[in-house]
């Protein structure tokens, strides 16, 4: 039952089929799947298929909560506090308990990656079919004109807004028209570039999950055995970078590049780089944004990120989850999910973050690297996947305010169900965090400020 509802949980999530299939509308899935999903683990337990709950990661996400709420509440009082917690941080980890615990043995382990990779492989699909659709006009309901969709109709070609509607029609509000490309399931792209709905309607953040999941596609790849094993990554890597090209995204051109790398050094050795760059050359060369618009975005990120040092300097315990725009002066996020932690959540927040972070990223790495005795070499495979994917996903942060995404946190999942497969195989191998670890990675935090200050400076 856990199984199939942390499944459920990465289709409600990501796919969102609850906003597009009219006999799902209205259904509170999200809660169902969750109330069902801890009714699941809870059976599991108690009737004992499973019986070691252990993962490093809750010692560390158990404090960072509590902190959360500290810095929140004091910023915000305590009801306000509390359900901004709530929305942003107590869900997300709720969805890392879900995907643990539905992912502690091989077979299903194996079963989650494929999801997420199947759910990537499609999201990556219809963003290619709302990018080859021409540019039409577009009519959304009057209070949803800012928002992803979804359309309330769909008219005539267009080539710029002003055509959508009749010049002798007067409109009391804003006219609820934009002229964009049309995709499956009502959705429509951001200024031409494609995007998903939900919690992926940013065309970055979608560019950037479709690209880490690639890690998977390669995994399975040198898993199957049959010829048309060749046709699955063709078709994953085309399908995939086309979505990057189409997002117009900087950062997933990145992190697609740093997934190809890693993947063919993974297969050839360090000659492999040769052929990773090639594989990523027209995604660098045809995807991400110039000019203008691309400069000005540039010059609006360095701005937010000058306002979180004064975030940082102001308020030592933070400002409190999901109020860093409300602090700057053209209120958007910080962009920088690394700075989101040390502004929203002060250093101490941030150095939770951080260790939760390399925790989650240590465990692939040492099942990928030294695996325990017995395990199986399938979840080997699938365990290097998910440290390519994380070296990706690490870099696209960079970027994006990610630091509470379920994405994020599904991966964080996916580490800890890892964890619970590992122990199935060998019952002594641990992953534990030593002092000198601790001290590096909060240095790291206090390196990669420093350095982001030096640099703020030196750009003027």
């Amino acid at each position: 039952m856990a199984y199939v509802a942390a499944i459920f949980l990465l289709v409600v999530i990501f796919v969102r089929p609850q906003e597009f299939v009219s006999g799902l509308a209205g259904l509170p899935f999200l809660h169902i799947v969750i109330a069902v999903g801890f009714i699941g683990v809870a059976t599991e337990f108690g009737t004992g298929k499973q019986k070691d709950a252990k993962t490093p990661q809750a010692k560390l996400i158990i404090p960072y909560i509590i902190w959360c709420l500290v810095s929140t509440i004091l910023q915000l009082g305590g009801s306000k506090g509390f359900s901004v917690v709530l929305a942003d941080v107590l869900f997300s980890a709720i969805f890392y308990v879900t995907v643990t615990y539905g992912s502690r043995t091989p077979a299903r382990f194996a079963g989650l990656t494929a999801v997420m990779l199947g759910i990537a492989l499609f999201l990556a699909t219809a963003a290619v079919k709302q990018g080859r659709s021409p540019f039409l006009c577009i009519e959304l309901e009057q209070d949803d004109i800012d928002e992803a969709g979804p359309a309330k109709s769909v008219g005539g070609e267009c080539e710029t807004r002003r055509d959508c509607w009749d010049p002798n029609e007067i409109f009391e509000l804003d006219p609820p028209y934009i002229c964009e490309k049309s995709g499956i399931a009502g959705t429509f792209s951001t200024a031409g570039r494609v995007r998903w709905r939900g919690k992926l309607q940013d065309p970055n953040e979608l560019a950037m999950t479709c690209s880490a999941a690639l890690a998977f596609a390669f995994a399975f790849h040198g898993l199957m055995k049959s010829w048309w094993r060749h046709l699955f990554l063709a078709f994953a890597v085309g399908v995939t970078l086309y979505c990057v090209i189409l997002s117009q995204s900087r950062g997933g051109t990145l992190v697609i590049g740093i997934v190809f790398l890693a993947a063919f050094i993974k297969r050839f050795g360090w000659k492999g780089a040769i052929l990773g760059a090639m594989a990523a050359a027209p995604g660098i060369m045809l995807g991400g944004r110039s000019g203008a618009e691309a400069e000005a975005s540039a010059d609006e990120r360095t701005e937010l990120l000058r306002e979180g040092f004064d975030m940082i300097r102001h308020y030592p315990l933070g400002v409190g989850i999901g109020q860093y725009n409300d602090h700057t002066s053209v209120g958007l996020t910080a962009h920088n999910s690394y700075m989101l932690e040390a502004a929203e959540l002060g250093l101490p927040g941030m150095f939770m973050w951080a260790l939760i972070v390399y925790t989650s990223v240590k465990i692939p790495y040492v099942v990928a690297f030294r695996p325990p005795a017995g395990l199986d070499a399938r979840v080997r495979a699938l365990g290097n996947g998910l440290f390519v994917a994380y070296c990706g996903m690490l870099t696209g942060i960079t970027f994006l305010s990610f630091a509470y995404h379920p994405v994020l946190w599904t991966y964080f999942g996916l580490s800890g169900g890892l964890y619970g497969v590992a122990r199935r195989a060998d019952p002594t191998f641990e992953v534990t965090l030593s002092q000198k670890e601790v001290l590096r990675v909060c240095g790291a935090c206090v390196a990669f400020l420093v350095g982001l200050f030096v640099y703020l400076r030196l750009k003027g």
